[in-house]
């Protein structure tokens, strides 16, 4: 039965064979043919008129806008947050009253300085008159000695107690000063506890509450930022030194035409 199968089959794969020997000649010659006999065609050229244009150059960078002016708001004294009289969005004037702080210390401390004052002033009166006496009593003692009524040694008492005594008024005086000094500064902390907008602006960020406690150690802590005129930005932008030759006076950047109309700081940091 195989060798009969084997007749049967065997034309069958003849065919096959010379099928794809047919195929391998005809793709040889046609690839002998492209290789040898074919001449690729020549370049095209493409001719145009010789004009003029424009040629627009693209730099690209990433900042952010800010205000031009930026003001933040500080306490210079500590104290709680008794009234507030400023809130976001707001506007503002230069002079306007932004937050009061709790008075009822500084107005305590300012009594204290001013009866301060009082006792000072009252010690350079005790001290004058005291000084004054013993002038007096120096005086005599050196015409009582000229004549040999009272000893060397009652002179000198006389003369060093009018010395001190003076001494003693210079001493009252710096008091009074000293003294003095303490109430002006108690009263400018009482005039600080009520802090001002130092500009014209609209308030961009608030950082304290009603009761909040305030207190100003070594930094005065940021109460509110107040931004000037918002029509006048500056922009903080990044821009590659290979891009940075390409920037010239005038030119306008796309977020001008996006609704801002002036530009009137543009700060360069190279990358």
């Amino acid at each position: 039965m195989s060798e009969a199968m084997t007749e049967k089959t065997s034309p069958k794969r003849k065919i096959w064979i010379w099928l794809l020997a047919v195929v391998a000649v005809v793709a040889i010659g046609f690839g002998a043919y492209r290789l040898f006999f074919h001449k690729s065609e020549g370049p095209r050229w493409v001719t145009a008129k010789v004009t003029r244009g424009d040629v627009t150059q693209v730099v690209n960078a990433t900042g952010t806008i800010q205000p031009l002016l930026l003001s933040p708001v500080g306490s210079q004294v500590s104290g709680i947050v008794h009234k507030l009289h400023a809130d976001f969005n707001d506007t503002v004037k230069q002079g306007q009253v932004l937050v009061e702080l709790d008075p009822a210390l500084f107005q305590t401390a300012v009594k204290s300085q001013e009866a301060n004052v009082a006792s000072a002033q009252a010690n350079l009166i005790r001290a004058k008159a005291d000084a004054l006496n013993a002038s007096r009593i120096a005086e005599r003692s050196r015409a009582l000695f000229a004549k040999s009524y009272i000893s060397a040694a009652d002179r000198d008492q006389s003369v060093a107690t009018e010395q001190s005594t003076a001494a003693s008024v210079q001493a009252a005086e710096a008091g009074v000063k000293l003294a003095q000094a303490a109430l002006d500064k108690a009263r400018l902390d009482l005039k600080n506890s009520v802090i001002l907008s130092p500009v014209d602006g609209i308030v961009i960020s608030r950082n304290v509450e009603l009761g909040q406690a305030v207190v100003a150690s070594f930094q005065a802590p940021n109460l509110f930022q107040i931004a000037g005129d918002l029509k006048k930005m500056q922009v903080l932008a990044n821009v590659d030194e290979a891009d940075i030759g390409y920037l010239r006076v005038g030119a306008l950047p796309d977020f001008v035409r996006a609704g801002i109309t002036e530009l009137l700081y543009w700060k360069r940091l190279s990358t």
